[in-house]
């Protein structure tokens, strides 16, 4: 069989279910399905590297899956007052996982990386002028942009 979106559709299956067992035997705190697409895509982009597997979308499509969990998984756990740093937060994981994939030059992503930490300066001054009143309503508008949609 030569389905390759089958077969690892597949493998997320079982180490779903196999992660689902392990956390109830090994009281183990972690997310079944994240750990079973992380696992998933670490060996499919390893495989990649050794040429013994030829889809790199695929293989992008499940690092961004992890992208979009982790965004959320820390946006739950730190304070709402963080959350003025949720556009370079994201853009910096979407940089870091096209980055794993290496299909690119550094100086194909240059000016991205340049844009991402300027975004991390200007929102870092945001968050640090937060409570000032040219401030805060901007700030406001930031955290909020995710709720009540």
């Amino acid at each position: 069989m030569n389905d390759s979106v089958f077969l690892i559709f597949g493998s997320i299956t079982i180490l779903f279910l196999l992660f689902i067992i392990f956390r109830a035997f090994l009281k183990i705190r972690v997310c079944a399905l994240c750990a079973s697409v992380g696992l998933t895509w670490v060996a499919l982009l390893t495989l990649y590297r050794l040429n013994l597997f030829n889809n790199p979308l695929l293989i992008a499509l499940l690092i961004g899956n992890s992208v979009v969990g982790l965004y959320y998984l820390v946006e739950k756990k730190i304070s709402e007052k963080f959350h003025v740093f949720r556009l370079p937060f994201f853009l910096t994981l979407l940089l870091v996982g096209y980055s794993l994939i290496g299909i690119f030059d550094f100086a194909e992503i240059a000016s991205s990386i340049v844009l991402v930490l300027g975004l991390w300066g200007v929102f870092g001054l945001m968050y640090f002028y937060r409570n000032n009143s040219r401030f805060k309503s901007s700030v406001s508008h930031i955290i909020d942009c995710c709720k009540n949609w």
